[in-house]
Parts: C-alpha cells; structure tokens; sequence
C-alpha cells in the first residue's frame, strides 16, 4: 500500500531488449505502477524505450549524486596539511581502479588477470611520469572505492604505481587514510583536473565544475553515456591503448584546463538544477500520494 517511485537509476551497460516475455511483463508493470520514473543517462532511456516503456512514464535526469555538497574549504585544508600536500602547486587528482569493467576491461586481447593488472600500472606509471615531465603538477591519488575487499581497493593499485615513481617523491601523494564521500568530492573540487577511472568520482569533479576525463572501456556504456554524452566531457577507452597518444590527449585536457573549466561551470550548474527539479517532482508526487 506504500508509494513506490524509481529515481536516479540507470541500467549497467544498456543491455537492450529483453529477450524474455515474462520480465519485459515485470518491467512494464513496474514502470506502469510508479509515482514517479526517473533515469540518470540517455542509455537507460534508450533501453526502455526499448522494451515498450512509454516516454510518458519516465524522466531523464541527472544522477542525484551531484546534489551532495562538498565539504568546506577549511576542512580540505585541514586534510591537505594531514597529507603533507604543500599549498602553491596546481594539484592532478588521479582515480586508478581495482576491480570492476574498467580494470576488466582493460587491454582486452589479455587474458592471464595478472599480466593485465601488471600492464595497466605500468600505463598508469608511464602516463604520470610524462605528466610530471610536462607540467609542474603536484599529483594527488584519490581513492574512490577502499573495499569491502581488497578485489575492490583502489589504494593498492594506487600504491603499486607510486612504489614506481621513483625519484619523484616530493610530487606526488598517495591518500590512503579513510575519507567520507563528502571530504572527497571537496577534495576534488580543489584539484585543479581530475583524471579517474570510476564513473561517480568523475561525477564528483563535474558537479564541482572541476576539468577531468575518463579513462574508461568501451564496455562500460555508463561512463559513456553520463560522462561522455550528457556532460560533454573527454573519454578514453583503455582495450588497446596507445600510451603515445593517451598521453598526449590528457596533456592537450590540462593545457586547456582553463577553458574547459568556464565551460564545465555552465554545465554543472545546469546540471545542479535539473537533479533539484527532480527532487522536487519526487516530493511533490509523494506528498499527493500521501494526501
């Protein structure tokens, strides 16, 4: 007898129509007995459309996790100066990935999960020591997902290509005390690029209006679609990498980090302001229902 509303979802990898009668069945009537439908990328859209969902039940709207607001900037300075991050330097957020599609993904033709884990740190380590070459960037690894196994622990393979940057102690930082969603969004949010691996990281630089890309797997269709097509920023797929021209294409990203930045602002705050619309949909529905 409850209200029951989908919000801020969407489907992992747009898998299409479903060949099945019977869930096509469950999924109208899912969508048919709602209050209120909202999905947060064009691919989800594409995917219910799909398996006859009616425009007309259903909204296209930012993930609501750009809502979250950052933590202060007194609290992030108090967590710079915990990690030893000396104020003075533009700081390079960086978002390497243990587990999920995109450490799947990766250099694809490779089949032993090793060898594929030990290619995509030494990528990571070629591409950070050209970055500190060309910039004069202090790089800071932020881990966005720490568990609840080390399968998914980011600050591993976040200290394996650190172990490797020899000689460049003094440039970079490597986070790996436990902060809360909302101290790392504010960390991002003073970087002056953010360059992740992890779809609600990234997001966490958008909403912020912070310049990033994505590296990312052709798979992985939500990293595409939410970063990619609904916030115009950079992607690139990680199954045959050419470190030449990635290397080259993050270089172009933070040299024009400016522009970049003037045009994400637009973008956030646009953004901002639809996922509020949708918050407010959602609880106009839910008081109507409850009256």
């Amino acid at each position: 007898g409850k209200s029951v509303a989908i919000y801020g979802v969407g489907v992992e990898n747009n898998p299409g129509f479903i060949k099945s009668r019977l869930m096509r069945k469950f999924l109208q009537y899912a969508f048919a007995h709602t209050i209120f439908n909202a999905v947060r990328d064009s691919g989800s859209k594409k995917y219910l459309l799909a398996n006859n969902i009616p425009e007309s039940s259903f909204f296209v709207f930012p993930d609501p996790a750009i809502l979250m607001k950052p933590s202060g900037d007194g609290r992030i300075r108090e967590i710079l100066t915990a990690e030893k991050i000396t104020p003075g330097s533009p700081l390079f957020g960086l978002i390497p990935v243990r587990g999920g599609v995109v450490y799947e993904g990766s250099f694809t033709e490779e089949k032993d999960i090793k060898k594929k884990h030990e290619r995509r740190v030494q990528l990571w380590v070629e591409l950070v020591l050209y970055l500190m070459h060309n910039t004069n960037a202090h790089f800071v690894f932020i881990p966005h997902c720490i568990g609840p196994t080390p399968k998914n622990d980011d600050r591993i393979i976040a200290g394996e290509i650190t172990q490797k940057l020899t000689g460049q102690l003094d440039r970079f930082t490597c986070i790996t005390n436990e902060y809360s969603a909302k101290e790392c969004k504010g960390l991002m949010k003073n970087c002056d690029f953010v360059l992740g691996e992890r779809t609600h990281g990234l997001l966490g630089a958008i909403s912020t209006a912070t310049p990033c890309m994505a590296l990312t797997v052709q798979e992985d269709q939500r990293m595409h679609n939410i970063v990619n097509i609904m916030f115009k920023r950079k992607t690139y797929d990680l199954n045959t990498p050419d470190i030449l021209e990635l290397q080259k294409c993050v270089l172009d990203e933070w040299n024009n980090r400016a522009t970049i930045k003037r045009e994400m602002e637009e973008i956030a705050q646009a953004a901002i302001k639809e996922a509020q619309k949708a918050a407010s949909m959602l609880k106009e529905r839910f008081d109507k229902a409850q009256k």
